[in-house]
C-alpha cells in the first residue's frame, strides 16, 4: 500500500491539501465500490491498492481493450472512446456509481470492428440528473472486461 505524503504545516496555506484529501477518501471508497461492480464480495483477505496508477478490477494484464473518456473531469458530458479490433463482438458499456450500482446504460449491443465513441450526459437510465461525485465506467468486450472511473463536477 503506498502512502500519500502531505506537505508539512507552514504559514503558507497549501490549496493541494484539500486535493490529497479528496483523493485518498476516493481511493477509499473505491475499493469497495469497485468490487461491488466486479461482483467480487470483499472479505478479512481483501485488500485494495492506493497507488496513483489508474484503479481497476478485472482488468487483463495484457488487455488489447482501450477505453478513455475525455473531458474527465466533466460539467455537462463526457465522451467515451474505444476501438473494436474484431467483428462482431458483444459490447457492453456501463455506469455505476460509487456504491457499485449500475446508473447508466450506454451501450448494450453486438458491434463490428472499429472506432466508437459514446456520450454520457451525467443523467441515470431514468434520464435524472445525477449527482457530482466519482463513477466506474466498465467496458466489456468479448470475455474481456476494463473499469476505470471519471468524475462529475457540477
Amino acid at each position: 500500500m503506498h502512502l500519500l505524503q502531505l506537505p508539512k504545516n507552514s504559514n503558507t496555506p497549501n490549496p493541494m491539501n484539500k486535493i490529497y484529501t479528496i483523493l485518498i477518501l476516493a481511493i477509499a471508497l473505491c475499493g469497495n465500490a469497485l468490487a461491488a461492480a466486479e461482483g467480487i464480495k470483499p472479505n478479512a483477505n481483501t485488500r485494495f491498492s492506493t497507488s496513483p496508477t489508474p484503479i481497476g478490477l478485472g482488468n487483463a494484464p495484457n488487455s488489447k481493450i482501450n477505453i478513455n473518456c475525455y473531458p474527465n473531469p466533466f460539467r455537462e458530458s463526457t465522451t467515451f472512446s474505444y476501438q473494436i479490433e474484431t467483428n462482431q463482438e458483444k459490447v457492453l458499456l456501463k455506469i455505476y456509481n460509487t456504491i457499485g450500482q449500475e446508473v447508466k446504460t450506454l451501450v448494450n449491443k453486438i458491434q463490428s470492428a472499429g472506432y466508437y465513441a459514446e456520450e454520457w450526459d451525467g443523467k441515470n437510465n431514468q434520464g435524472i440528473e445525477l449527482p457530482a461525485g466519482f463513477y466506474f465506467y466498465r467496458l466489456s468486450i468479448g470475455s474481456t472486461t476494463v473499469t476505470k472511473q471519471v468524475l462529475m463536477v457540477r
